[in-house]
């Protein structure tokens, strides 16, 4: 039986290095990243990233708007599905061996189980779906739009009155 797999596993893993696109986050807005990815509080996930309890709210909304950080967060979002469905297949491959010799040695009972654990299996990823964007996140997206419409509007105002 084969303990570790060997297919290619994603560079954005959530304990690794964060990939080149997030290289310029700095230390405190990768833990709120990581933070946010887990629980969608964005005051709770600045103040677990060491920023300061009375502007945590603040600050957790002004990093959501932030294009580099959204983009973690989603980079951080497919490392867990990739996790989560291999973790799924290591196991599924494991009860099919225990299964599998189970038949041979004509143990009914253990090949039984072993198809009642995958099974439970395949009711645990669909009762535990991934972490998707937080109520929070999404309206911080709208509201970076918004501010990108209002700076680009002042800007072509600015250039007509200087001409």
């Amino acid at each position: 039986m084969q303990d570790h797999v060997t297919e290619p596993t994603p560079k954005d893993t959530l304990a690794g290095e964060p990939p080149e696109h997030a290289r310029d986050l700095n230390a405190r807005q990768e833990a709120f990243c990581q933070f946010y990815v887990r629980n969608n509080n964005a005051s709770a996930s600045a103040r677990l990233a060491g920023y300061g309890d009375a502007g945590a709210g603040r600050q957790g909304h002004r990093l959501l708007k932030d294009a580099r950080i959204r983009e973690r967060l989603r980079a951080l979002r497919g490392a867990i599905q990739f996790e989560r469905g291999m973790t799924e297949r290591i196991w599924s491959d494991k009860l099919d061996a225990i299964h599998d010799l189970a038949l041979v040695k004509g143990n009914l009972q253990t090949a039984v189980r072993a198809i009642e654990a995958q099974i439970r299996v395949a009711r645990y990823r669909q009762g535990d779906p991934l972490p998707a964007p937080g109520a929070e996140e999404a309206e911080a997206e709208k509201q970076a739009d918004v501010d990108e419409w209002i700076r680009r509007g002042e800007a072509n105002i600015a250039r007509a009155m200087e001409r």
